[in-house]
């Protein structure tokens, strides 16, 4: 067809997508039986989490963390195993042309088995992996070469196989991997790895390393969540004194990345894998309740607390804490559940930034400043390489495209203002972008915003009015 018109084709791939902006993500590092040591891997459900990363035995906490997360409701997650020292991958020689390895590290691939089997229809073998229980996992096509099975393997959840020689496996070869090893207890520098592999592409969320309550750990979430504007939900000591509580939360002092961290408490007795309930960290329930909250109301000031944070599944909390130790402990920015007309509900919402720190006291706060982060970000992309001319076009172009990303928060109510100029504003003028910045070959914006606070307490007041008299306005 001549131009001008339109054209249909039909290709083998799309470009890639934009930026990803979905506040209600979450990201949980921790040990697990299984599963990549090298990447973050996206899970959509506990079944998926079990079938990459194995089950409950093999990584307690992080397996309750998801567990929790998919149950009450929570969507999107991502996770990242991290692992100590001495970690080996199971591996064995299948006839004498192809190395099996086990597709990670672990004693997980100790006695699984690989055979090389007869095709009933075609040349070369079909291979066939068991599980150490011996149940069929995973089988190939026919396979005429060793080439071929390699190209198979590759990416599969059980077995990987790199080439020796050319010598294809006769049919009944099998064989049974081992020297397969757990290694040590992963150290700060380990779960450190494990969540840098959460790169910054993956767009805003919350970020845990569920059940580690040490303040070495907390400060590396801190110093992940400041460095890819996420938010952190830590989990404290499970312990029943405040004292406690208020020490860890304390710890965290001025570590970068405070402001953007929710401190929990206490644990939760949830239903386990059997029936029998035991006892989990609370970042994998808190995860799902902000998850369920930012797709209600589409709006991440909004409190994961309160009517807004009843537990779906929770049976009770493992702690009990006084009125007195409440208060003070909501002061220092520990965020706990209780039981609240006859269910569990979260109940708190203030950062662990601390009493001291009042600008920074909601977490929703932190929260609404993350979403606004990551889409300015995406929007100031849009500008990179973009022509900065005599009139500053460009400088009005971008300033209008940020306050259309405040204006969207200022109507859900996220933004504190009568009007959105008493809420936000953005600058692009000559002493944001002076003629040095220009001749720099930079585009620079100030975005200022008032976020709005929560109602932490509610006051009512009851009047008996007699009946003969008028009731006041």
């Amino acid at each position: 067809m001549p131009r001008p018109g339109t054209e249909i084709r039909i290709v083998d791939g799309a470009a890639g997508g934009g930026p990803v902006l979905d506040t209600g993500q979450a990201f949980f590092a921790g040990v697990a039986a299984r599963g990549s040591t090298t990447k973050a891997v996206k899970v959509a459900s506990l079944p998926e989490y079990e079938t990459l990363f194995g089950p409950r035995s093999g990584g307690s906490l992080l397996y309750d963390a998801v567990a929790t997360f998919f149950a009450e409701g929570g969507g999107t997650l991502y996770v990242s195993r991290a692992s100590g020292a001495g970690a080996a991958t199971a591996t064995a020689l299948l006839g004498t042309g192809l190395t099996a390895k086990a597709a990670s590290p672990g004693v997980w691939g100790n006695s699984v088995k690989v055979t090389a089997v007869a095709p009933a229809f075609g040349a070369g073998v079909e291979i066939v992996v068991e599980s150490p229980a011996g149940t069929e996992v995973d089988r190939s096509p026919a396979l005429a070469t060793n080439d071929a099975i390699v190209a198979w393997s590759q990416g599969r959840n059980w077995v990987t196989f790199t080439k020796v020689n050319d010598t294809l496996p006769p049919a009944a070869s099998t064989a049974t991997l081992t020297t397969g090893a757990d290694g040590s207890a992963p150290t700060t520098a380990d779960v450190a790895a494990a969540l840098a592999r959460f790169e910054y592409g993956l767009g805003p969320g919350q970020v845990a390393a569920p059940g580690y309550t040490t303040t070495v750990i907390h400060q590396e979430l801190l110093k992940h969540v400041d460095a890819t504007r996420r938010v952190a939900l830590v989990d404290l000591p499970d312990t029943a004194s405040g004292a406690t509580l208020a020490t860890a939360v304390q710890a965290l002092g001025t570590t970068k990345g405070v402001r953007f961290a929710q401190a929990l408490a206490p644990w939760l007795s949830y239903p386990g894998p059997a029936g029998a309930p035991v006892v989990v960290p609370s970042s994998g329930v808190q995860a799902a309740l902000i998850a369920r909250q930012d797709a209600v109301t589409g709006n991440p000031n909004e409190a994961a607390a309160g009517a807004g944070g009843i537990h779906r599944g929770t049976l009770g909390i493992s702690q009990a804490y006084s009125d007195a130790d409440r208060k003070t402990l909501n002061e220092q920015g520990v965020t706990l559940a209780k039981e609240k007309y006859g269910s569990i509900r979260t109940y708190g919402g203030r950062t662990a930034a601390g009493p001291a720190d009042t600008n920074w006291l909601p977490f929703g706060n932190s929260r609404v400043l993350m979403a606004i982060a990551h889409e300015a970000d995406a929007v100031a992309e849009l500008y990179v390489f973009k022509q900065i001319d005599g009139g500053r076009r460009v400088f009005a172009a971008l300033e209008s495209d940020l306050n259309g990303v405040c204006l969207r928060y200022f109507n859900l109510g996220a933004l504190f203002g009568n009007s959105a100029e008493e809420a936000f504003n953005v600058d692009t003028g000559p002493q944001v972008n002076t003629l040095a910045t220009i001749q720099a070959q930079e585009i620079h914006a100030v975005i200022r915003v008032k976020a709005s606070p929560f109602g932490e307490w509610v006051a009512l007041d009851i009047v008996k009015v007699p009946i003969q008299q008028a009731l006041a306005a």
